[in-house]
């Protein structure tokens, strides 16, 4: 038996009173979310919310444990592995509206993102900028470069929303919050 429950019309009613449009219920809408370019894996979300900032996505993911909603945060869906799939239905949190570049310190070589940034377009103001960035998957993952680069107040906001929501202090640590795959 599942820990988990379906989302209900209570439910949606809270997503759509702060998120309007960018909250989607409808089966064609949902469809695109229910995949990444992983061969042949498809699970349909009960719910689509794409919030544009982080008070909203503290709104999403406080409602959904206290009610115990699974939640899937997911980028462009443009992965191989099926890391981003909402296996157990429920939300998927798209960051797909979080995509601004917060700020490139040159003198530091360190570039501050929302989770939604494509990396084409990191690359190029980064190349803008004079400066060199390979931030393509292989160079990444091979080297470790967002978990060992990554600083607390480069995060200290995305802890803060998770300990309060998970009420653990093990999150604190940016080794266990930068998992993911970048495509």
């Amino acid at each position: 038996m599942s820990r988990f429950v379906d989302i209900s019309n209570k439910d949606i009613e809270f997503f759509l009173s702060f998120l309007g449009t960018r909250c989607k219920t409808l089966k064609k809408d949902l469809e695109p979310y229910s995949h990444d370019e992983t061969e042949d894996l498809v699970y349909m979300p009960s719910i689509v919310l794409i919030p544009e900032n982080t008070g909203e996505i503290s709104k999403i993911l406080k409602w959904c444990n206290d009610h115990g909603i699974p939640v899937t945060p997911a980028g462009a869906r443009t992965g191989l592995s099926g890391g981003a799939l909402p296996i157990y239905g429920g939300v998927l949190l798209s960051t797909e509206k979080l995509s601004k570049i917060v700020k490139i310190d040159e003198q530091n070589h360190q570039v501050t993102t929302e989770p939604g940034v494509i990396t084409q377009v990191l690359q190029d103001a980064v190349k803008e900028k004079g400066l060199i960035g390979d931030f393509r998957a292989p160079s990444v993952l091979r080297f470790g470069i967002t978990p060992l680069y990554m600083t607390y107040e480069n995060i200290y906001e995305a802890i803060e929303i998770i300990s309060k929501v998970m009420d653990s202090k093990e999150w604190d640590n940016p080794e266990y919050m930068v998992r993911a795959e970048v495509t």
